[in-house]
């Protein structure tokens, strides 16, 4: 009888801890972080997690998206209802400077629109960004990045 009943533990923690990795997977994607527009933040090489349940998105969340065929981490710096300005000097959201511009770009003045997003890296100067790509949408969006792991620091 023992036998039988410590079996039955055996499958059931197996069972469970296939089911825990099974649901991480589904909704948790990892992901390798690749060049350094997101430093301090996240580094090169770094393992971060995103969440692919969640669509919605707010000011600060750092969110995986495709741009293209590729996906890439940014900062959501401003979401549906903000005014953004891109200026020579720098980007204005709602008339609050957020980030000097260290290049030209084209000047962009517009309010969002639902489910639209503007993102930055948060290493400003060697980011590709919605001052070069404009907004990004919903339809783009993988997900939000909900942990990361730092092997090398």
């Amino acid at each position: 009888m023992r036998k039988k009943k410590f079996l039955f533990v055996y499958i059931a923690v197996i069972f469970s801890l296939i089911l825990i990795v099974a649901t991480i997977f589904v909704f948790f994607q990892p992901m390798k972080i690749i060049g350094n527009s997101m430093y301090p933040t996240y580094k090169e090489n770094d393992i971060v997690f995103v969440n692919t349940a969640e669509t919605n998105f707010s000011t600060n969340d750092v969110i995986v998206f495709y741009y293209g065929h590729a996906k890439v981490v940014k900062r959501v710096c401003a979401t549906s209802g903000d005014f953004v300005e891109v200026r020579d000097d720098g980007v204005y959201i709602n008339g609050r400077i957020i980030a000097v511009n260290n290049e030209s770009y084209e000047i962009m003045q517009r309010t969002l629109e639902s489910r639209e997003y503007f993102v930055l890296g948060d290493n400003y100067a060697y980011s590709t960004d919605s001052r070069y790509f404009g907004v990004i949408t919903s339809e783009q969006c993988i997900g939000r990045i909900v942990c990361s792991i730092n092997f090398n620091h």
